[in-house]
């Protein structure tokens, strides 16, 4: 089954230095994006306010040494390549009136989900914790442990 993920910019953080939420070395996220790029998976991204986060996220680590993953992997293999990367050009739409986020950072995420509803991946407990207790929201949000989980699951389906 090909998923489609929309990745809290943290998630190409972990995944180019090859650490966790808290720098400890952890290849999880390195090896979600690579699963990504290997496999039928793709991300989303709001064209807007989530691009301009990335590369501003990726402009930054092409200035440090990259132990896991180069930045320009992410650009070359990810977010060039149309089948890999799916921009939404619609505006996302404001979070529901009831929605209860801890993180104001957070919110440009939550609502660029809200466009096509694809599993969002985070680093942040808070976030995760925050987008699935709240059926108002109807998303699904992942650890990037989780992620990786779901994205391998399709080597194991011979359906898929």
């Amino acid at each position: 089954m090909k998923h489609r993920f929309l990745l809290d910019e943290n998630i190409l953080y972990h995944a180019v230095k090859g650490v966790d939420r808290r720098d400890n070395p952890d290849l999880t996220a390195t090896e979600l994006v690579r699963t990504i790029s290997r496999n039928c998976h793709g991300i989303v991204v709001n064209a807007g306010e989530l691009m301009s986060r990335y590369y501003r996220h990726i402009q930054q680590l092409f200035k440090v040494r990259s132990p896991a993953l180069e930045p320009v992997f992410l650009l070359r293999e990810i977010l060039l390549k149309p089948e890999k990367c799916e921009l939404e050009y619609i505006d996302p739409p404001e979070l529901p009136p009831d929605a209860r986020i801890r993180q104001r950072e957070d919110i440009h995420v939550i609502r660029a989900a809200l466009v096509s509803r694809p599993v969002i991946v985070s680093a942040e407990p808070a976030l995760v914790e925050d987008i699935n207790s709240q059926p108002a929201l109807a998303l699904i949000a992942l650890t990037a442990q989780e992620a990786l989980q779901l994205a391998l699951e399709i080597n194991q389906d011979p359906q898929a």
